[in-house]
């Protein structure tokens, strides 16, 4: 959950699966028992479902793609200026 949590607030945007991706790792990493489907190496959905249900301030969105006027405009230059105005 910290780990989701972390990734969450620093911007990073997880779909449904690398939630189920990451949580399966996790529990192959820690050799913690569990009926995931090593096939596809993703936790459940009914994990998922019940997952979200415990934790309601968790909240996962699906990843919106960068406008390219923001692309174009996250140069190194405006970024200097960003920081040196901070």
């Amino acid at each position: 959950m910290d780990l989701i949590l972390s990734m969450i607030n620093r911007l990073f945007r997880l779909t449904k699966r690398d939630v189920r991706g990451l949580v399966f790792k996790y529990c192959e990493a820690n050799n913690i028992k569990h009926t995931f489907n090593r096939k596809s190496a993703l936790a459940g959905r009914d994990w998922f479902e019940g997952f979200l249900r415990r934790h309601k301030d968790l909240a996962l969105r699906t990843p919106e793609a960068t406008s390219i006027q923001r692309a174009i405009g996250f140069n190194q230059q405006k970024v200097r200026i960003f920081f040196d105005k901070l």
